[in-house]
């Protein structure tokens, strides 16, 4: 199974959209910016791995039945950015990367769940 190429196309929007509040913080975190850049990226490349498997999945290059070992690489990232921004005590001042590590969770529970 593939996605319709619109809506593979919505979902890598979405995907990229949950991205932003982990990034607005950063912006917005003033002195303590250096301490929320590297739980931001890795947010972000957890969900450019989803991205990845969004667009080769809208293209017909996999299935969405290799969801799982996808998500096996997508996964970690998400999970050691909120363990890092805790470890950094910026958790309870940088609510966007927590936004964006549940919104990236979410993306992938349902990207795993589609098939």
């Amino acid at each position: 199974m593939k996605f319709d190429v619109n809506l593979g196309w919505v979902l890598m929007i979405v995907t990229f959209a949950c991205a932003l509040p982990a990034w607005i913080q950063v912006l917005i975190q003033g002195k303590d910016r250096q301490q929320a850049l590297i739980p931001a990226a890795l947010v972000t490349l957890g969900l450019l791995i989803a991205i990845l498997f969004e667009y080769l999945t809208t293209f017909g290059s996999v299935t969405l039945d290799y969801s799982l070992k996808f998500a096996a690489t997508g996964v970690p990232p998400l999970l050691f950015a909120t363990i890092l921004a805790r470890k950094r005590q910026i958790g309870s001042r940088a609510p966007g990367i927590k936004i964006s590590v549940v919104a990236g969770l979410f993306v992938w529970w349902s990207l795993v769940t589609m098939h």
